[in-house]
């Protein structure tokens, strides 16, 4: 990066109400965005999350909300249960909540989960 461009700011003490309007204007117009820019950094940014989706293998989480989804209720406790859990102190606690807030099949397919991670 080229940091001859920056201008050389005064110290805070040095600087008055108009003369920090002034600077902070030359610094806006500095950083200001062309249209071509702002395209480019879209097409990217669309492009790196194109390419991690398909790279990625998907996260417990992910794969949790691909099943279940927020819209509903399934979804939600699962969200419910997913918050409890980052609160939770070790692996066998863990256990005995996912077996108690979920129906018994259910949880042991979670626990099972769990511990590949």
């Amino acid at each position: 990066m080229d940091h001859t461009i920056f201008p050389v700011l005064p110290q805070p003490a040095q600087i008055s109400y108009p003369q920090q309007t002034k600077i902070l204007n030359q610094l806006i117009a500095q950083a200001a965005l062309t249209g071509d820019a702002r395209a480019r950094i879209s097409q990217n940014a669309t492009a790196l999350i194109q390419r991690i989706r398909t790279e990625a293998k998907p996260s417990l989480i992910d794969s949790f909300l691909a099943e279940y989804g927020l819209s509903n209720v399934k979804g939600v406790a699962l969200m419910r249960l997913a918050e409890a859990l980052l609160r939770v102190p070790d692996a066998a606690t863990i256990d005995v909540l996912v077996a108690d807030k979920i129906a018994p099949e259910t949880g042991q397919h979670i626990v099972a989960a769990l511990h590949q991670q």
